[in-house]
């Protein structure tokens, strides 16, 4: 079998990285969510992504996650607030 499957993993390795944007997202809407309702105080790079996240409700309440994940997502974008 001579055939290279590299179009293939080249067209499929967009859809990965999207995903794996969107793991580290959610990831991160749990972490603010638990550091906020939890009141924990944070310093150094940790606060400076922290503060970044100021788009993101905490609420105990049952609401749509949307808005907050597109928040997440736009931190995640942000090379230099992860970091």
């Amino acid at each position: 079998d001579d055939a290279s499957h590299s179009s293939a993993a080249a067209a499929r390795i967009t859809a990965v990285a999207d995903d794996y944007r969107h793991l580290l997202a959610w990831e991160l809407l749990t972490a603010v969510h638990a550091i906020r309702l939890r009141r924990v105080a944070l310093r150094g790079p940790l606060r400076t992504v922290l503060d970044a996240c100021d788009a993101i409700v905490v609420s105990e309440t049952d609401h749509d996650p949307g808005p907050d994940l597109e928040a997440a997502l736009a931190v995640v974008d942000q090379s230099d607030a992860l970091g």
